[in-house]
């Protein structure tokens, strides 16, 4: 075969290959192991940064540890500077006004705020979609080049791991917030012993005055706080804890003042209506505790509107003034919490933990066989708290105690449906 035949013979044979199949350019290059690269791989090939796994596993870690910052030795640098800049101007304010206002002050103005909290709530939603995002954007755009099966799935599935990661605390901490500003509008919400309503006292307070100072001409400051066993279901009110809480208008130092429930001939007010019928004081035998007075004054104001003239709640003022005949302070402020409403705040403490020493009566049938530590949940505590001991009713409490390392409870019937506050 001469030279002409073995070329003309190799232009052929180009010319059949050219006409039955693609060029390179249009089929894809062939990759190690298989894979082809089709000209859509390529185009985003060449938009991602040159590395390895390895580097994109890092400074995809890096985005999840301060969001953006992954993205800093990218093409995408001006989007990673920008979040950057917001993280670390946000978590700068929060410690600046923390600074500014003291930490305490700060974290107890931010929990009784109901809007800031709601605010907060929304950054730490909004915040926490941003933080993946930016996560993902960053394993997108520091993928290898070329990677292989085995690449990508490592790649997907780290990247799936730290935005779990970052979304976890987040949701605990959404879940903690927002069982937290439900608590605060119901429990503080005002409203009526039934646990709300248009009808109940309206939140007042005795700040006034020069702000910075508002406690100047008041040196102590006593509230009443108050557990309630009323409910929509119940008939009557009882107020199984009474405790007054007087604070220092100055330091703050708190001395509390417990009532006992089961309190016999407790004085009453001359000039109380209830005065006309027990001017010796509450005495008519065993069931006139200082518990019944709400209802007794109830009850009275039935039997004799005219001798409550402008009194939405008798059994409230009659209760604050006996009280503050009993103790011989002034009462400034009370606070009640009635069945839903107690187990709105263990909700909110996200439950208690309590010692459980003895079989605890439910409903007065049967018991829990529960010894040692026993985690209540927002349904528990309803009968947890107002359950009697063993003993009796008038017995010491000695059946459940707090647990170490968990918030302090009482085992008085601090019955919460709603709470409300009233001067």
């Amino acid at each position: 075969m001469s030279a002409d035949d073995g070329q003309h013979g190799d232009g052929r044979g180009e010319g059949q290959r050219g006409e039955g199949a693609p060029r390179d350019s249009q089929r894809g290059e062939r990759q190690p192991g298989g894979a082809t690269l089709t000209r859509g791989d390529e185009h985003l090939a060449r938009h991602r940064d040159p590395g390895g796994l390895g580097r994109a596993l890092g400074l995809t870690t890096l985005s999840a540890i301060l969001p953006g910052a992954g993205l800093l030795r990218t093409r995408k640098w001006k989007l990673g500077l920008g979040v950057v800049a917001l993280a670390v101007g946000l978590l700068a304010g929060i410690a600046v006004y923390a600074m500014v206002n003291g930490l305490t002050t700060t974290a107890f103005q931010t929990a009784a705020d109901t809007d800031r909290l709601r605010l907060i709530l929304g950054v730490v939603i909004a915040g926490t979609v941003l933080w993946i995002g930016v996560i993902a954007l960053t394993a997108m755009v520091t993928r290898p080049r070329r990677p292989s099966t085995g690449q990508k799935v490592s790649l997907a599935a780290f990247t799936a791991l730290l935005c779990v990661a970052v979304s976890a605390p987040a949701a605990i901490g959404v879940r903690y917030i927002s069982a937290h500003v439900d608590a605060v509008d119901r429990v503080f919400n005002s409203g009526s012993m039934g646990g709300g309503g248009p009808d109940g006292p309206q939140p007042t307070s005795l700040v006034s005055g020069d702000p910075q100072n508002p406690w100047a001409d008041l040196p102590r400051v006593n509230v009443l706080l108050l557990g309630s066993d009323a409910a929509e279901a119940r008939e009557g009110t009882r107020t199984d804890t009474m405790m007054v809480a007087s604070i220092d208008t100055t330091t703050g130092d708190s001395v509390l003042f417990s009532i006992p429930r089961n309190l016999q001939n407790v004085p009453i007010p001359r000039d109380l209506p209830l005065y006309e019928f027990y001017p010796d004081g509450y005495n008519c035998g065993p069931e006139c505790l200082m518990n019944g007075i709400w209802t007794a004054a109830e009850i009275h104001a039935e039997e004799h509107p005219e001798l409550y003239t402008g009194e939405s709640h008798p059994g409230l003022t009659a209760t604050q003034r006996v009280l503050a005949q009993v103790l011989g302070l002034p009462i400034h402020q009370t606070v009640i919490v009635n069945l839903q409403g107690f187990e709105d705040l263990i909700d909110a403490m996200g439950g208690v933990v309590i010692n459980v020493q003895e079989q605890i009566p439910i409903n007065g049938r049967t018991y829990t066989d529960a010894q040692g530590h026993l985690q209540l949940d927002p349904n528990s505590p309803a009968w947890s708290g107002s359950s009697p001991a063993p003993s009796g009713s008038t017995a010491t409490r000695r059946w459940a105690t707090p647990a170490p390392g968990s918030p302090p409870t009482t085992s008085a019937g601090c019955a919460g449906s709603g709470a409300w506050w009233r001067p």
